[in-house]
Formats: structure tokens, sequence, C-alpha cells
């Protein structure tokens, strides 16, 4: 028997879904409330079918225990022949009942019948978002109907595309992917039922690429014990992970600052991905870099990029930037590169850059002269001694004036750091808009500007 077709036959066997399990749980201890139709969404993958059957033969049972007693005739024959040889279960494809005709049927032959061996009839409808309107509709009446010996558990990953009349007739059930940790003791636990051997670090890798999927992950799994020994190298060969590989060179590159690699690596990157792929993936192996103490090739792309904010906006602008155009991944390199080291860092590669470029227009000369180009409210130009730098910052600093000693000792400051200052003119301010109230007759008016 193939991984993937061992379904959990308990309710304690399903990973990663807590919250539905306990709703359903609680529904099945309180009978009394029940509504009769379920929908249970969410992601491909994660437990809904599997939640579905268990659900099913517990609203079967006939025994004392709400969840499935095991022991009675219904219990039994699931235990002996599967679910779907119960005589009171019945699981149909939407898509091939998504006609108005196929549902009347179903509900003729289902919808009030009575059950043969257990305490209710169940019908599963997978893939229920394929379900015409018409069809939905031949559900409307039924689902209000107080009557439960027949129920109906709608599976869906796509809830959005059901009405909202019919999603608001059954009891909503979500399921979430699963947490990467959760399926690793997964795969740990199918591995060990099934005599298959393996490496805890190829573990690892399945669960984060598939992303919280359950089912992939145990896909890949059976794949690769059938290789042999599941290591890193054979869960490669599956899963191809050239990109990822690739697009982690590319992030340590600009968090060391190697330009012509990094820019080399995102033009590679392009021609082997769409763009957009290409950043979900460089901001997937930075989002991992954050907490990755016990990884060192992830650490190392936080240490160079520890700004997670602005590396953060720069990964969100482009990510949601549409029809990128297939050559503009260097373009993100560069920009990435720009945000290389801390805030303190990048500030002082600036003022390095402004040193050694210059700006367009640059002030040069002593103190002094810059305060007898502007010199303080107050202060007279010919009673600026003709002196060092600190000794004009000494006679400033003696004005009342608070802010002046501040001002005077950047200025010192910036000079005897060598470091050029942009000289900037004031942009002429525009006279402010005037409204003029104009009275009739010959009544005054005053000017009032607003």
């Amino acid at each position: 028997m193939n991984l993937i077709a061992q379904r959990p036959a308990e309710w304690n066997a399903v990973v990663g879904q807590q919250r539905a399990i306990t709703i359903l749980q609680a529904i099945l201890n309180n009978k009394h409330l029940m509504l009769r139709g379920f929908l249970f969404y969410g992601y491909l993958g994660v437990g809904k079918t599997t939640s579905a059957y268990l659900m099913a033969r517990a609203l079967m049972c006939s025994g004392k225990d709400s969840l499935g007693c095991g022991k009675c005739n219904s219990c039994l024959s699931i235990a002996q022949y599967g679910i779907d040889g119960h005589a009171d279960f019945r699981e149909v494809d939407g898509a091939f009942y998504s006609g108005v005709d196929k549902a009347r049927e179903l509900m003729e032959t289902w919808g009030n019948g009575r059950p043969h061996l257990g305490a209710r009839r169940v019908v599963v409808i997978d893939e229920a978002h394929r379900l015409s309107p018409e069809a939905w509709d031949v559900f409307l009446k039924p689902l209000e109907n107080g009557d439960t010996s027949t129920m109906f558990i709608f599976v869906s990953n796509h809830a959005d595309r059901i009405a909202g009349t019919i999603r608001s007739r059954c009891t909503q059930i979500p399921f979430e992917l699963v947490h990467p940790d959760t399926i690793v003791g997964l795969l740990a636990n199918v591995a060990s039922r099934n005599d298959i051997q393996y490496e805890l670090s190829a573990l690892k890798l399945i669960a984060r690429h598939t992303k919280g999927i359950v089912r992939d992950a145990v896909k890949i799994l059976g794949t690769a014990g059938a290789l042999g020994v599941v290591t890193i190298d054979h869960v490669k060969l599956i899963l191809d992970t050239s990109l990822e590989d690739l697009c982690l060179r590319l992030m340590q590159a600009v968090a060391v600052n190697d330009r012509k690699t990094a820019v080399g690596l995102a033009d590679d990157a392009g021609r082997m991905d769409r763009p957009a792929r290409v950043i979900e993936t460089m901001f997937s192996i930075y989002g991992r870099s954050i907490f990755a103490a016990e990884d060192p090739e992830l650490t190392k792309v936080f240490v160079g990029l520890p700004a997670i904010s602005d590396v953060t906006t720069l990964f969100i602008k482009w990510a949601t930037t549409r029809h990128l155009p297939t050559d503009i991944l260097p373009v993100v390199a560069h920009e990435l590169l720009g945000l290389h080291g801390s805030p303190e860092d990048r500030k002082a590669r600036q003022r390095a850059r402004k040193g050694q470029d210059g700006p367009s227009r640059v002030m040069t000369g002593t103190i002094r002269d810059m305060v007898l180009k502007a010199p303080p409210e107050g202060v007279s130009v010919e009673d600026i001694p003709k002196a060092a730098p600190e000794d004009v910052a000494a006679f400033l600093s003696d004005e009342p004036e608070p802010m002046l000693d501040g001002l005077v000792k950047s200025m010192e400051e910036v000079v005897a750091a060598a470091i050029p200052v942009e000289e900037t003119e004031d942009e002429p301010q525009a006279e402010p808009e005037r409204h003029v109230f104009v009275p009739s007759s010959d009544d005054e008016y005053e000017d009032d500007p607003m």
C-alpha cells in the first residue's frame, strides 16, 4: 500500500488540525445541536477528507462512544472492509454530480433514506465547489431540515466558490497549513512504521519544500524511500531545489556585498524561472534566515542584511509589482546590495561615497569662512576673530543664543572631519493664495487671506 493511502484511523492521529478536530469532537458530543450539513474547507492535502472519514465513522457509530466506539457493527464493518464498503456511506465527486439531474438523483436515493447498519447515513461530496448553482439549489431545503438521519459533508479547497446560501446552512470547519516541525514529526513516524531509514536533515528539507501540505510531504517521503535511505541528495533529486540553492547563493553574495557575484546570480535566476517566483524564493530564504540560528548558511544572510523592515519593504514592493520584465532581477539585486549592513553602516558608506565623488557644489574653507558667509543673528562680521576654528567656536559659544553653540560646533565637526557639505540655495517661496470676499452693493469689505 502506498503511503498516502495510509489515512489515520483515530482522531489523535490527525496532525496539525487541532482547531478543526476540537470543533468536530464538540459537535459529536452534543449531537442535539448538530446541523445536517458540514463544510470542510482549506488547502489541498492537509487532512480534510481524512477528517471527513473520521466524522462519518463517528456519525454512523451505534455505540455509546460519541467519537466512534470501534466495537459496534458499523465500526467493525469499517475496520474490516474500509469505509467505502459501508452500507450507509457514500462518497461522490462534485465534478461528476455537478449537474442538477445528478444532484436530484443523489438526494432522492440518499437524502431521505434510513440507515441499514449504522445510526445514520453519511454522504461526502468531494470537490464540492464544482457543483453547478442549479445543483446546489437541490440541497438548500434539505439542509434546513431537522432530520439528521442522513448527513452531508461537503469538502472543498475553494469555499469562496460555494454560494453563501449553502455556507450559511452548514457548520463550516476550516483546515490550515501544517507547521513544518509537525510535518517532520509525522514523516519520522510514517518512516518508522514502514521501515524506511532516513536522515533528519532530509525530512526537514521535505517539510520546508512542501510548505505545510501533508500529502505532498508523505508522497515525497515514499518516493525518496524507494531510492534507499532518505538523504538530502535523494530528496533534492526528486524535488529539484536548483532555484532555491541559487537564490541562497545570491542572498549570501548580497550579504557579503559581493556585487559582481550577486548581479551575475540574479541574471542566472531570471533565465531559470519567472521573476515573481525568484523574488518569492529570495523573500522566503530571508524570512527563514531571521530565525535560523542553528543553520550557519542561512545565518550568513541575516548577518549581512539585519535591517528587517527595509529588506521586507523592498521585497514587498517587487512581489506586488505586476508584469515584471524577465531582466529585472539584477535591479532587485542592486537594490538589495544598497541595504547591505546595518543602517549605521549604510550611512557611513554614503558619507564615504560623498567624500570620494564629491557633490556638484562643495563649500570649502575654514569655519571662519562659513560663518562669514552666513553670520549668526546678533554677530557682526567685523567681530569674528581671524583665528583657528576652535577659537571661532569659543567666541560664538559665548553668545546668549543656545542654538548657536550647537550650530557652530556641528560646523566645526564637519570641517575637522573633512566631510564636504553641500551648499543649497533657498527656494523662492510662493506668495500665499489670497481669497477676497466681494460684498454686494456698496458695503465696505476687508481683504481676508485664508
